[in-house]
């Protein structure tokens, strides 16, 4: 028994030297700092919020070096290049001991001491004429053809991104279809003006496949076929639809095809989707004709899942 509580002791003091040298395997260690710049291009990947001049890195190299010390050392003058250059911007001293950073501060949750704001001083948009001046210095081969070129496709991108309020998904919306016999006669002149047009009516149930030159139906028995068949189908349901055209599904958070107002073939009603019951994920689906599926995030569902494994 002596000999067999001896073997153990032995085997922890093993197992102990073990642990103790993989600890040590597994530290981390940097030696030599290198420092590689590019220079100045239009950039092609950024949309500034005004004018043109995108800043951007070129492929080409300009210098290649290796500084002398440590990391840490690098990093204690890059922080003294930091609070000048806070300095010079703010025109106050930062605080002493306060770590500069040049990324955004959002993911921080309370205010930085060394600014007192929520927001990076040193991370923030530059004027048109400020990125004009940056990159005039290191590109002379620019035409002023080919700057305004670069500047309207910008403004066009940014156009497009504030179009329906910032909306990115399809904005489609079922064809308004005027039936003058559902209207008063009082209402004679807006009457026949808010008709649609006998031509489109035509091209629309040829697009359902209910038109034929060889039915002798009246105008008003031809609007009440469209209307019938507008309000019996979804929206999305053909390539005009942007979603179906690219060959992808509509989604509920950046589509708005499936708004309430938007299935409306009278025109009107006007309720926001955020404050309507009924548009549960099964609903908003069924309002959506695209072929290739309407995505929906069920909040509901993640919620009841996640209270099997939460408790308060």
């Amino acid at each position: 028994r002596i000999l067999e509580e001896e073997e153990k002791k032995k085997k922890k003091k093993k197992r102990k030297k073990k642990k103790k040298s993989n600890k040590a395997k597994k530290s981390v260690s940097f030696g030599v700092v290198s420092v590689r710049e590019y220079n100045r291009a239009m950039g092609e990947d950024g949309v500034p919020v005004d004018g043109g001049w995108p800043l951007g890195l070129g492929p080409r190299t300009v210098t290649e070096y290796t500084l002398p010390g440590s990391v840490l050392d690098f990093e204690k003058k890059r922080q003294q290049e930091l609070q000048q250059r806070c300095q010079r911007i703010t025109k106050q001293t930062p605080q002493p001991n306060s770590t500069l950073e040049t990324r955004q501060f959002d993911y921080k949750k309370v205010i930085d001491p060394s600014t007192n704001s929520t927001k990076n001083p040193l991370f923030g948009p530059l004027h048109e004429d400020q990125r004009e001046k940056i990159l005039s210095k290191h590109l002379h081969h620019l035409t002023s053809c080919s700057i305004r070129h670069v500047r309207n496709e910008l403004e066009q991108i940014r156009v497009h991104r504030s179009h329906e309020g910032g909306n990115q998904g399809c904005t489609c919306r079922k064809i308004h279809v005027h039936l003058p016999s559902a209207t008063n006669n009082s209402h004679k002149k807006s009457k026949h003006h808010r008709r649609m047009p006998e031509r489109k009516l035509k091209e629309e149930l040829r697009k359902r496949s209910l038109y034929s030159s060889k039915h002798n139906c009246t105008r008003d028995e031809l609007e009440q076929q469209l209307h019938d068949a507008v309000q019996n189908e979804p929206c999305c349901w053909n390539d005009d639809c942007p979603c179906v055209k690219s060959g992808i599904g509509c989604q509920a958070d950046t589509c708005s095809c499936w708004h309430p107002g938007h299935d409306n073939v009278g025109g009107s009603g006007h309720s926001s989707p955020k404050h309507s019951e009924s548009n549960t994920p099964e609903i908003i689906q069924t309002k959506c004709g695209n072929k290739n599926g309407m995505y929906v995030v069920d909040f509901d569902m993640i919620y009841k899942y996640r209270c099997q494994f939460i408790t308060n």
